[in-house]
């Protein structure tokens, strides 16, 4: 994964969906050398794997909200990743008020291989 390659830890024992609406696919923390007062500590992601135009892209975003708020957290950064094309826009006001940063398309595509977001510019 593009994230291990970039020497994020990867947590394998987080706990992911709490049966109830939580979910939060993968926890990873930046390398130590990268920690400073602007980056979190961890990040939270939870992950889409979807075609086209995903008709409830909005729960994904509502998933990894309650999973932050259960474990204490809410300060933490959070992320949906998703293969979608884009996100709806119901999904990208509820991100931007609960500060959810949404990964779509060819950014997801560069984040999986590791590769810089600018060259998928080149791209479209």
């Amino acid at each position: 994964m593009g994230l291990q390659k970039q020497k994020y830890k990867v947590s394998d024992d987080h706990p992911r969906y709490d049966g109830q609406g939580a979910d939060c696919d993968i926890l990873v923390s930046p390398p130590p050398s990268s920690y400073d007062l602007f980056l979190p500590e961890e990040i939270a992601i939870q992950v889409k794997w979807k075609q086209g135009i995903d008709d409830n892209d909005v729960e994904g975003i509502r998933q990894i909200i309650k999973w932050t708020e259960l474990h204490g957290n809410t300060a933490m950064m959070k992320c949906v990743i998703s293969s979608a094309d884009d996100f709806s826009d119901p999904a990208k006001e509820l991100s931007e008020k609960n500060e959810v940063l949404l990964i779509c398309g060819l950014e997801t595509m560069c984040l999986l291989l590791g590769i810089a977001n600018h060259y998928r510019y080149d791209w479209q």
